[in-house]
Formats: structure tokens, sequence, C-alpha cells
């Protein structure tokens, strides 16, 4: 008796304008049980025969799959765990039709940039801590909050020749919270002594002081815009200080948008900056500070290699930005010593009351100034 052969049901009528339930651009039926388009089927089909594993590129397992320029830019391994949340299974792809065909097509298919290293569970835990804390001091909206009803009071107690100082050390103070509230974050920081942390944010203040605001600055307008909707240029910086520092600060800022061009680079490159070494420590804070800034490095070299493999002089280009950056902070403290006192004297006192206070809440406040900063000093 001749086994009965199992048949296949009708195929399903499309009007045209089903959507992927992977990718959400158009699709042409149902592939492997799930209504979806001819890309995503043949990736769930060449990641199954070939057995490959993804890591996700921003290392937070929910990439965006529909705001991509094209399909190749979609993050692998969030667009895999789409297909299998839809319904995709890997018993549905059949593995002996035509096989000696499809294997050789698959290996010329293959890029050698496909996979690479997975994240260890550590690496994974730095990057979304980095991320988040540098989101924190970057959110406009955060700034907002403190900052307007601290503007409204100057507009209405100040004079009009003081209210643009009065708002810029304002916005000075709060920057310094959160750079402070940054470090804090981050799990290497915490294993420093009190003493050190000061020395370190104290050293490293000017140049995260420059990478935050990289987030708002346009190349374009070669303007920053502040959460007021204002904007900070080259002629409005320089009539708080001089015309060559003010050129200067927006030279620096074009630079880095130019290499670093997104927030991870960003973020990565302001945890490099914070644990530099060859800052004049002593000799067993540098090993130590050293040895953390390693992490990183590491961190960021895996980050290029799965976000950015056809460029491959961005890791040292990224680490030549921290030599322009120290570079930037020294030749501003020798050459702009009036502009820069803030940072020279004011600043190391904020950081030690803020490192002082624990368990500060975000958005932090900006009245920091106490017994140990005396108000003359702002004079």
């Amino acid at each position: 008796m001749e086994t009965d052969k199992v048949r296949r049901g009708p195929q399903v009528k499309m009007f045209g304008d089903e959507k992927c339930q992977i990718c959400k651009r158009k699709a042409d039926g149902y592939h492997y049980n799930v209504l979806s388009c001819q890309g995503c089927k043949g990736f769930f089909r060449r990641t199954v025969l070939s057995k490959l594993e993804y890591v996700c590129k921003n290392g937070l397992d929910k990439c965006d799959l529909a705001v991509v320029d094209h399909p190749r830019q979609r993050c692998q391994k969030c667009r895999l765990r789409r297909c299998e949340e839809a319904g995709m299974r890997d018993q549905y792809v059949r593995r002996k039709k035509n096989r000696t065909r499809t294997q050789r097509i698959l290996e010329n298919m293959r890029r050698p940039t496909v996979i690479v290293n997975p994240l260890v569970k550590e690496q994974h835990k730095l990057m979304a801590e980095v991320l988040n804390c540098f989101d924190k001091i970057t959110d406009i909206e955060s700034q907002k909050q403190v900052l307007a009803p601290l503007y409204l009071a100057i507009q209405k107690s100040s004079s009009a020749a003081q209210q643009e100082k009065l708002k810029m050390e304002s916005f000075f103070q709060l920057i310094v919270n959160l750079i402070v509230s940054f470090a804090k974050n981050l799990s290497p920081f915490k294993v420093f002594s009190f003493d050190d942390q000061v020395k370190i944010l104290s050293s490293s203040l000017i140049e995260i002081f420059v990478l935050q605001s990289i987030t708002k600055y346009d190349p374009l307008t070669k303007c920053v815009t502040t959460f007021d909707g204002s904007v900070i240029n080259q002629a409005r910086l320089s009539g708080l200080s001089t015309q060559e520092f003010g050129k200067s600060v927006f030279e620096t800022f074009a630079r880095i948008k130019k290499t670093a061009s997104s927030t991870h680079l960003l973020a990565l490159l302001t945890a490099l900056t914070l644990f530099s070494p060859d800052r004049n420590y002593s000799k067993e804070l540098d090993a130590k500070v050293d040895n953390v800034q390693q992490h990183y490095i590491d961190l960021l070299r895996q980050f290029i290699a799965r976000n950015h493999p056809l460029e491959k002089k961005l890791l040292p280009r990224l680490l030549m930005l921290l030599t322009y950056l120290r570079q930037f902070s020294d030749h501003s403290m020798i050459q702009h010593k009036a502009t820069m006192k803030p940072f020279e004297h004011i600043a190391p006192m904020m950081i030690g009351h803020i490192l002082k206070t624990p368990n500060v809440p975000f958005p932090l406040s900006t009245t920091v100034i106490g017994r140990d900063m005396p108000e003359s000093s702002y004079n």
C-alpha cells in the first residue's frame, strides 16, 4: 500500500500591501511559516544551513530593523531573533534539496566580516553601562528640568549684562555634576579611592566636557544647540572669552565629530578619556588607570570590527583623538588661564563635594556651593 504523501495547502492570496513580519518591508509570501520577504527568508536559511552565530551591533539586543538604508546594515543578531519570534523554525528549512549547489552559493556569499568573536559577559556589562551613563550626561530634556527654572530666575533677578555670565556658570555647574555622575556609575571607577577619584576626574574634566558637547554639535551650522533651543557658536563663545579660544574649541568639535560620528563611539571615547594614564599620577595609580583603559580599548576594538569592518584605520584615528584632546586641554590651561579658571580652581572642589554626597538623584542639583567652595571663587 502506497504511503500517502503530505499535501500542501493552497497558496495564500496576497493583496500586494502585506509587510514582512521581520523587517516591515514588502512581503511576497509565507516562508518557513511566517509572512516575510525574500531577503529575510534567505537570511534565515543561510543562518540555519551554515550554523552562524551573531553578536548585536549595539550590544543591547533591541535594534530597530526598519530604520536602515540598506538590508545589509541591519543587525544580524536582532534580525535572527525577530525571525524566531515571528515563528520561523530551523526544522522548516530543508537541508538536502540541491545541497551541493546551495552550499557552493553560501560559500561564495559568505563575507569574512559576518562573524566576529562575541562580547563576553563583562564586556556586555561595560558597553551597556557606558552607553547608559553617556545618555544621561547628554540628554537635553534632563538638563532642561534643572536649568529652565534657574534661567527664568536669572532673567527676573539679574541685569541684562550679567545674565549671559550667570547662565554659563549655571550650565558649567550642571555639566560638572553630570560628568561626576557619569564616572560614579561606571563599575571600574568605584574601585579607586576617594582621593584618586578626584584626581582622575579633575585631570580629564575638560576633555570629557568637550566630548559630551559633540552630541549637540552640528557640523553644517557649526553651532552647539542648548536645551532651550538657543545656539552657542564661535562668536558667542569668543564674546565670553577670546576669539582664539572660541576658534580653538570649534575646530576641536569639528575634528572629533568627523571621526567619532556615533553616540556609541563617543561614549567609549569618553570612558577611555576618563581612564587615561600619563597624567602626572603616582606610578601605582597610573598602572591601575592604564589597566582599566585597556579593557575599554578591547571593547572598542571589537565594536569597530562588528560595526565598522571596512574602516581599517578607525581605531588608530580614535586613539589619536585622545592625544589631540589632551593637547587641546593642556594648551587651553596655559594660553587661556582666565577662561579656564573654573576648571583649575572651582571644578576640583565641586568634584570632591559631589563625590562625598551619596545617592545624588538625576538630574543633579546645581546648588553645590557650600562651605568647601566659597562663593568668592567665582569672582
